[in-house]
């Protein structure tokens, strides 16, 4: 055979050899995790934080949407809303625990063809979803805010250990509600890889003796599951006791501290519901949601829900009945009955304003609050100042009109 025809059909046959390899291989999804540890700038730049935010509020949107929808139609929906988020972050890096959620639930819901739509909407497409909203408000978007601006040396991951204890319980629900053997297996199978990742891309816990001898018992199970294609009821339960265990035992990234309340480069007025701040008092205040009671903080130390004040305009504090130093009924009480709440006592006050609740709360500059309490001896009422945080008592013949803030827990 002439040589360089026996080269040509060489060259061909390698060819031909090279592209059935690469037919074989299973096309990269945009839907599959994965996530590096070591964290550039430019991986949390505007267009991601751009993303999230947008997703939040599309994620947020169809909830609304779909209430007037049929159980299929909401279905439908949802895994639309989703499938599109996840493919317009497809060019940027896997990074943040909202976009995790959203990779899982579709994951899953490729475990519930050909099952009840009501199954697949109520125990994981919407638990998912509500849950993707909260990650953001309550885990991306601080990691954003913390790491901006950061070199790459000073970027931490988000919290992989924390976030995979806190979705297993929803990773088993979704397994238990499948009506079909395999497909609660494929679900537990998969659950067993995904914890396993996520223990690994924590940087902070991976080396824990603890969290790896977890990481190597997961590995080993995924290992074994491979072999398996009759999944029982043994072995189905046996994976739940594994990953039952695994969360038991998980040990989670230590929080960041709070930024301070007082830091002028926060603002707490469109802080996100889930923000907490620290105040000069060492104490905790977080943004709290209570409807009826506007930008609400919670104080963390007693549980007191704080509202904002109740409107722009101040009012006579008209009392009906008074019982053991405290106003049962009056203009500010009948106020704060309809917010859901109750006026703070003159006690209330005090401890709040020892707490830094001023550093923390909206509209206290300038702003005189009615208390509930008064006096015994002459019930004159207490009436706290926004401006000092002090207390004074005022006679209630004077008739001077001030603002009105509830408490509630």
């Amino acid at each position: 055979m002439n040589k360089n025809l026996f080269i040509f059909f060489l060259f061909l046959l390698f060819s031909v050899w090279s592209a059935l390899l690469v037919a074989q291989e299973p096309p990269t999804s945009i839907f599959d995790e994965g996530v590096d540890t070591t964290i550039r700038a430019e991986d949390i730049g505007d267009d991601v934080r751009m993303w999230a935010q947008n997703t939040a509020l599309k994620l947020t949107k169809a909830l609304e949407d779909i209430k007037s929808l049929s159980i299929p139609e909401k279905k439908e929906a949802l895994v639309s809303v989703i499938q599109e988020s996840v493919t317009e972050a497809k060019d940027k890096r896997e990074l943040l625990l909202m976009r995790f959620m959203l990779n899982r639930a579709l994951k899953l819901n490729e475990f519930y063809q050909n099952q009840s739509d009501a199954l697949v909407l109520n125990y994981v497409l919407l638990p998912a979803v509500k849950k993707a909203i909260l990650l953001y408000e309550e885990s991306d978007l601080p990691f954003l805010e913390a790491n901006k601006d950061k070199p790459e040396s000073e970027i931490k991951p988000p919290a992989y250990a924390a976030f995979t204890k806190n979705t297993i319980d929803y990773l088993l629900t979704a397994s238990n509600m499948n009506k079909t053997l395999e497909g609660q297996f494929n679900i537990l199978k998969s659950s067993i890889v995904w914890i396993a990742n996520d223990l690994l891309h924590s940087s902070e816990t991976k080396r824990n003796p603890i969290n790896a001898r977890l990481i190597l018992n997961l590995q080993e199970k995924g290992e074994e599951l491979k072999t398996i294609s009759s999944p029982t009821y043994q072995i189905n339960n046996s994976i739940r006791k594994l990953i039952l265990k695994t969360k038991n035992e998980i040990v989670v990234e230590t929080p960041p501290p709070p930024k301070a309340c007082a830091d002028a480069s926060v603002n707490l007025r469109n802080a996100p519901i889930g923000f907490k701040c620290i105040t000069s008092a060492n104490v905790i205040f977080e943004r709290a949601e209570k409807e009826g009671f506007g930008e609400a903080w919670k104080d963390l130390q007693t549980g007191l829900i704080w509202s904002d004040r109740n409107s722009s305009e101040q009012c006579l504090n008209v009392i009906d009945e008074i019982k053991d130093g405290i106003i049962l009924h009056s203009v500010a009480t009948r106020i704060c009955e309809k917010m859901g709440g109750t006026v703070p006592t003159a006690s209330d006050f005090k401890i709040a304003e020892t707490h830094g609740f001023r550093e923390a709360l909206p509209h206290m500059k300038d702003h005189q609050y009615w208390s509930s309490s008064v006096h015994l001896n002459n019930a004159d009422q207490d009436l706290f100042n926004g401006e000092d945080g002090r207390l004074y008592t005022i006679n209630p013949s004077i008739f001077d009109f001030f603002f009105v803030r509830c408490v509630a827990q």
